[in-house]
């Protein structure tokens, strides 16, 4: 019987990280198990299918809307989002619909979830920022885990003095 997630830190280990090449090592095991009557491949097949066609349905939805223009901003935007509605019997459907057809409920909604996509992505900068002072800290290193260790600190230690970093509006720069 397959351990998924031990087969998926295998396979990133086997494959140096190459998440191709361990994607093929692990469908390799999976359908391996799976013609051997392992129930738990056969599910893990199963749901990774589904995951698969959902996430190709995902980027087919993303892309049929089309995009807009924001002039303001020099930028565009996916003309579709997906938004959540209750049906008749109080089961919620995620549907894939374009703005203009959302009700403005649901655009509200929209505003929300995506600050919160965005602030999650501003956190994810700042780490990322923060590592990256490890190469100036400790010259030669060629990765943080690297430089982490010879300076015997954790990521965790490193990370908690990070400084905020000001936007473009507020005149950029760190804080």
């Amino acid at each position: 019987m397959i351990d998924y997630p031990k087969l998926q830190q295998w396979a990133l280990k086997r494959a140096g990280g190459d998440r191709t090449a361990a994607t093929e090592l692990i469908i390799d095991v999976v359908e391996s198990a799976a013609v051997n009557g392992d129930t738990v491949a056969i599910h893990t097949r199963h749901l990774a299918m589904r995951r698969g066609f959902r996430a190709d349905l995902t980027d087919f939805c993303r892309s049929k809307n089309g995009r807009l223009t924001l002039a303001v901003v020099n930028a565009t935007i996916p003309a579709g989002k997906s938004v959540h509605r209750r049906g008749r019997g109080g089961k919620v459907r995620q549907l894939h619909l374009p703005l203009i057809e959302m009700l403005f409920g649901e655009l509200r909604d929209k505003v929300v979830e995506l600050v919160g996509q965005h602030d999650r992505l501003y956190n994810n900068v700042l780490a990322a920022v923060r590592f990256l002072e490890l190469e100036v800290a400790c010259p030669g290193a060629r990765t943080p885990r690297e430089a982490l260790e010879r300076l015997g600190v954790s990521a965790q230690e490193w990370l908690d003095g990070t400084q905020i970093i000001g936007t473009a509006q507020g005149g950029g720069g760190i804080r």
